[in-house]
């Protein structure tokens, strides 16, 4: 029960914004089920919510294809350094690491939101190699794969519409060679399909909230809360792998 509850708010996040069930499901499953189940299992949830995400109508909203497809070629690089990290790292470090990487990424959004820019990567084909390459690494080491993409994104101050879709969409790619790569490493299996079995439903659910909040709500007020629960969940995280 408490890992469907999880996943179904992670969800609604992911229906709202077009990212955001890795952000909060990994740490969570994390909690319950380990550092490298809990990847895995992320990745295959999150390959669910971004498609549906990318495609589903919004007015205004277009996916950047050639962006899209820098950043995912990009991200192909980074994905054997992730999955080497996952192999090797003990569990402890792992959770450090997705803690730390959770926390810097609520600070980095709030500190956006509240001067109204974007916090630095810039809009370059070299900027975007780099966010591609550090979403590699990060989607099979942690399944945090937004986060570079995300500011990369709001550095160059798309629409929401825009964002949401290409986001999303550039996110589906990843995630689907992270799941390739971790199957042919053995990082994940059938084990790890069967897992996601009953979270699925609550998966679906939420989304469908999120979507019907992103249409709907107040963009800003609902982004706040989503930030200082972020960082709630990363500092919980961080405090588990310490031995707080």
């Amino acid at each position: 029960m408490p890992g469907i509850l999880a996943m179904a708010v992670a969800a609604m996040l992911a229906g709202f914004g077009g990212f955001g069930l890795n952000l909060f499901g990994s740490p969570l499953l994390l909690l319950l089920y380990g550092p490298k189940m809990a990847v895995g299992m992320t990745l295959m949830l999150s390959l669910v919510t971004t498609a549906a995400a990318a495609v589903v109508p919004d007015r205004g909203g277009t996916v950047e294809r050639k962006t899209v497809a820098l950043l995912s070629a990009a991200s192909l690089a980074g994905l054997p350094v992730g999955a080497l990290i996952l192999a090797w790292s003990d569990p402890r470090t792992l959770r450090l690491l997705i803690g730390m990487v959770v926390v810097i990424s609520a600070a980095l959004s709030l500190r956006a939101r509240r001067v109204g820019v974007g916090v630095g990567l810039g809009t370059t084909s070299g900027a975007a190699l780099a966010a591609g390459v550090i979403s590699g690494v990060l989607s099979t080491s942690t399944a945090l794969n937004g986060p570079p993409l995300v500011a990369y994104y709001t550095a160059r101050g798309v629409g929401k519409a825009t964002f949401r879709a290409s986001v999303a969409a550039t996110l589906f790619i990843t995630t689907a060679a992270s799941i390739a790569v971790l199957l042919l490493g053995g990082a994940v299996g059938p084990a790890t399909a069967l897992a996601i079995v009953p979270l699925v439903p609550g998966v679906l659910v939420g989304f469908a909230a999120g979507t019907y909040l992103y249409q709907r709500a107040s963009a800003e007020q609902f982004r706040g809360v989503v930030l200082l629960g972020m960082a709630g969940i990363g500092v919980v995280t961080i405090l588990s792998a310490l031995g707080v």
